[in-house]
């Protein structure tokens, strides 16, 4: 017994299902099952029913009836999705079916007429539908990562559940009566609902979009079908596959039927004979399928298709019988659910976003049930002519598939150069839904091989990156000549993409003489972490480019790269300072001296390759624990990273953690999580941490709460503390989230976090349930339980609340709250002396002293001035004040009079201003307004982006301008370690576009002129 936790979590591993998923897949595997046993049953006896008891002659016209009715039957499934949601329509639909089915059994037993017929279209509508429905069930409940893994968990489960359901048709057609298999049908369809409300109740959220219209979706589909010649041809292949479908099923049935003398050999004979297609189709799917694609092509795997098509119509003309009709039937089976089918749909993967599943949507609902249609039709047509007529026709159709399919190929490859000309790497590693997901295939490895002899270097990089991340031998063949490409950057992506495919390190070694310094490096590294002992680094160690000589000392004999390492670490070049830092770092045998200096440097980078370094030295503990609160982020993060790894530093870590800074927390969280992954020590400072903090938690929400609640009083100051109160609960959430959660369930704690924030109760409910799928519950139910207790308004005293605030442990939640409660007492007294001095009455008059309370500004800001300023602007509105006041401490305040010139036309672009008063008007040419910045806006900050001369003139106006002036530099540097500031400036430049074209008519290049 004590063995089976790990043979099972072995079992789990072996499958790639990670910690919490293991009941998702089990209930969704068992939905799969389910659904496709029972609809495999339904389909042999619908056709067993109708064949015997209806007639088989009368095929052809079902057939052409299907067409209509699949058709009708998607738009009906896609506007009960969009009507109920997925979450509700998973498991109805299902059931839905199992009561229509039973109905079905009734009505077979009351011999009403024509019920033979609907449950044949029923059959076919069921499959279909069903298929849709629980890849779509599928999607919603795993992320793009966990598609990759668990789908072709799901998929099996499927094929297992066909290869059962068809096995047991014909001995329980036997024991039960070929209509009683209705009842086995729908008892396993309503048990796919139980499943599916079981999985969707607990692991699928409330969509909260709303889905596209199903008209609208194939309008658009149609207009890129028509449009792409691709799609052109490939509406035609799926026209004719649904044609040459039916072209083989005809024949095979009217053949099946006339040799079986009873229903219940029919049914075993068409359960048994599915069951041994759908295993030799998993076979193929499994050992075979990938192996075609990356050998001939997607289009080539679709010729395939049509080949098989062409050798058993011409093998039909030759001898038709029970066993050629069963063999061309079987291979027709293997041929498009192994190979065609996913061939088919990965063609669709040359678009991109909504437009992929609206032309998949509009070719599989349209040309391919228009193509049943004519199939239906040509039976008809053919039903008074000879078999041989019948089946030359019909090889007929099959060579214009093969001739369709053979054009099909250029137009393939075009559009894949075409992808990497457009840099949408998407194309090439986007999957297809089921069992066998090609992971590359020989068209892509061609059209990218082709990319590479493009013109545009960017082109050509985008095309090496993809290549090392689809693989196979055709692409390194296609990678090596780029050691010698004329750009940098092209040498630099194939070098990566040959070390990501496992290139012999003997092979790179011409990137060792690269003429660029930053491949030159990556080359030494990439060698030097395989391993490979014949190669010698020495000569690099007297390499022009400090970083090279660094990285070679990492993996040159230790004499030589201790001299190395030395002369990197004298001077004042930071370039040299930083990069043997780095080679200490990762080996630090190769210097001995004292590193503290280093710290202290002014350069950030020298900083950050110090606290790297100092992770083997326990003794400087401290000084990395002053490096908690650097000014630099990138330089907090490398110091938590650094104390976290060093061994005995619990203690002081835990201390840091309860007294240390904000920026100093999370530094060491970050760490925590990076350095000692796994760690049990440090997994239980984590969640010691985490539990401790979950009271802080509640403190600032209820604070949070009050203060937004009473919004009349609140001011601009009072605006931001209700601001920095909610980044400061989100941060402490996700913190606890991070620290209780997992390696699989981190990466989706911020989504978490904004859910379980939000005063909306769906919104919340729907985090919640999230949340109880990750990591440990026993760690995370008293975080659930807080949240559960969140209430969307809250009553308090604001003015009690700020004077608790003033002794709230942060000192930027207490400033911030002095001056709020400053500002609303002054506004008070000012309006009871204002009151008292209109009194009637002496005695109210003379109760009220005149106090001459005034917050005028100062002639130079504060530095908490200088943050609440800088915080009001859209760029750093999302930044900690800690940061803004580190900001601050290097800007400097700038006044102007109405009038007076900021920038010139063509000045230097080394600095931007925020706008604290007054506004900033930026003037044409001819002396007119183009724009106006005003209080918390920013400007120059694209000329300072650019490194460009301004291109229009700035100038203060009319009631003067008030500024904070940030260096280029430095802004630069914010914009390097806070991404969500680049965000901000394309947001800011969009903005400033739309505003300049709406409101003045100008050309968009003007909006941006600073």
């Amino acid at each position: 017994m004590a063995e089976r936790p790990g043979t099972a979590g072995a079992l789990w591993r072996a499958l790639s299902v990670h910690g919490g998923e293991q009941r998702l897949v089990m209930l969704t595997g068992a939905l799969f099952f389910l659904s496709f046993a029972g609809a495999s049953i339904g389909l042999n006896v619908a056709d067993a029913l109708f064949f015997v008891r209806f007639g088989v002659e009368s095929l052809p016209w079902m057939i052409l009836i299907s067409g209509g009715t699949v058709m009708v039957a998607t738009i009906a499934y896609a506007a009960g999705l969009a009507a109920l949601g997925p979450r509700l329509w998973s498991w109805v639909l299902l059931v839905g079916f199992g009561a229509w089915v039973l109905l079905e059994r009734v009505s077979v037993g009351l011999e009403l007429p024509g019920i033979y017929p609907v449950v044949w279209q029923w059959g076919q509508i069921i499959i279909y539908v069903s298929i849709t429905l629980l890849w779509d069930v599928a999607g919603e409940l795993c992320d793009a990562r966990q598609a990759k893994r668990l789908f072709p968990l799901f998929a099996s489960a499927g094929i297992a559940g066909a290869v059962t359901g068809n096995a047991l048709t014909g001995p329980l057609a036997s024991l039960l009566g070929t209509e009683n298999l209705l009842v086995v049908q729908a008892l396993a369809s309503v048990a796919a609902g139980a499943m599916g409300w079981l999985v969707t109740r607990r692991f699928m959220q409330r969509s909260r979009h709303e889905p596209e219209p199903i008209v609208d979706n194939l309008r658009a589909g149609y207009r890129i079908t028509v449009r792409t010649p691709l799609f052109r041809l490939l509406a035609g292949v799926a026209a004719a596959m649904s044609v040459l479908f039916f072209m083989v099923f005809m024949p095979f049935s009217e053949v099946v039927a006339d040799s079986f003398d009873s229903e219940a050999a029919l049914a075993g004979f068409l359960g048994t004979f599915s069951s041994l297609a759908t295993a030799a189709t998993f076979v193929v799917s499994l050992l075979v399928a990938n192996r075609l694609f990356a050998r001939i092509g997607v289009i080539a795997v679709l010729g395939i298709v049509a080949v098989v098509y062409v050798a058993g119509f011409a093998a039909w003309i030759v001898s038709f019988g029970l066993v050629t009709a069963t063999l061309f039937r079987g291979a027709q089976w293997v041929a498009i659910n192994a190979l065609g089918g996913t061939a088919f749909s990965s063609v669709f993967n040359v678009l991109v976003g909504s437009a992929r599943s609206q032309a998949r949507d509009f070719v599989s609902a349209v040309p391919m049930q228009l193509g049943t249609v004519l199939g239906g039709a040509l039976l008809l047509l053919g039903s008074g002519v000879s078999e041989t007529v019948r089946f030359v026709l019909s090889l007929g159709v099959a060579a214009v598939f093969l001739a369709v399919v053979l054009r099909m190929r250029r137009a393939y490859a075009e559009a894949l150069v075409d992808a990497v000309r457009r840099g949408v790497a998407d194309v090439f590693t986007a999957g297809t839904t089921g069992m066998q997901k090609p992971h590359f295939d020989a068209d892509a490895v061609a059209a990218l091989a082709m990319a590479l002899q493009e013109d545009d270097a960017k082109r050509r990089a985008i095309a090496a990156a993809i290549l090392g991340t689809i693989g196979g031998q055709e692409a390194v063949a296609a990678l090596r000549p780029l050691s010698g490409d004329p750009d940098a950057s092209v040498r630099m992506a194939g070098l990566n993409a040959l070390n990501e495919l496992g290139c012999p390190p003997e092979e790179l070694v011409p990137f060792l003489d690269d003429p660029a310094s930053d491949v030159r490096r990556r080359a030494i590294e990439v060698i030097g972490r395989s391993g490979a002992t014949a190669i010698d680094f020495r000569p690099a160690l007297g390499d022009e480019a400090p970083l090279v000589r660094a990285t070679a000392a990492c993996f040159a004999p230790i004499d030589p790269a201790r001299s190395t390492v030395a002369a990197l670490m004298v001077g004042t070049d930071a370039d040299a300072l930083a990069a043997g830092l780095v080679a200490v770092a990762d080996r630090p045998e190769v210097f001995d001296g004292d590193l503290t200096p280093y710290a202290a440097h002014r350069d950030r980078r020298v900083r950050a390759a110090a606290a790297a370094a100092l992770r083997h030295r326990p003794d400087d503990a401290a000084v990395l624990a002053v490096l908690l609160d650097d000014r630099s982020r990138t330089v907090r993060c490398a110091a938590g990273t650094a104390l976290a790894a060093q061994p005995g530093s619990e203690q002081m870590l835990e201390g840091l953690l309860a007294e240390g800074s904000l920026q100093a927390q999370e530094a060491i969280i970050e760490g925590l999580i990076d350095a000692r992954a796994g760690d049990p020590a440090a997994e239980a400072l984590l969640a010691d941490w985490a539990r401790e903090r979950l009271e802080r938690v509640k403190v600032v929400h209820r604070y949070r709460e009050i203060l937004a609640a009473d919004r009349e009083r609140g001011s601009t100051t009072g605006e931001y503390l209700v601001r920095l109160l909610e980044s400061r609960e989100r941060r402490l959430e996700e913190w606890i989230l991070t620290a209780l959660g997992t390696e699989e369930t981190r990466g989706v704690v911020p989504l978490v976090v904004r859910g379980a924030i939000t005063g909306d109760a769906d919104t919340r409910s729907e985090a919640l349930e999230a949340l109880e799928s990750m990591g440990d519950r026993r760690q995370v139910r008293p975080l659930i339980a807080f949240l559960e207790e969140h209430e969307p308004e809250a009553t308090g005293d604001r003015h009690r609340t700020l004077r608790e605030l003033t002794h709230d442990p942060n000192n930027w939640i207490r400033a911030v709250a002095a001056r709020c409660l400053a500002e609303e007492l002054r506004d008070d007294l000012a309006d009871l002396e204002s009151r008292a001095a209109a009194d009637a009455e002496a005695i109210v008059r003379e109760a009220v002293p005149r106090m001459h309370i005034q917050m005028q500004g100062a002639e130079t800001l504060s530095l908490f001035d200088m943050v609440l300023a800088l915080q009001r602007a859209a760029l750093f509105s999302e930044l900690d004040p800690e940061d803004l006041a580190s900001l601050a401490e290097i800007c400097h305040q700038r006044r102007f009079a109405p009038g007076d010139v900021v920038y010139e036309q063509g000045a230097p672009g080394d600095e931007m201003i925020v706008v604290v008063t007054g506004s900033a008007v930026i003037v044409a040419d001819d002396g007119g307004s183009i724009a106006t910045s005003g209080q918390g806006e920013p400007v120059g900050e694209l000329s300072l982006l650019r490194r460009q001369p301004r291109m229009a003139r700035v100038v203060a106006g009319e009631e003067g301008l008030v500024a904070i002036a940030i260096e280029g530099q430095a802004f630069m540097m914010l914009v390097e370690e806070h991404p969500r500031i680049a965000m901000a400036l394309m947001s800011t430049l969009a903005d400033r576009i739309a505003a300049a074209v709406d409101d003045y008519g100008v050309e968009p290049m003007a909006a941006v002129a600073t």
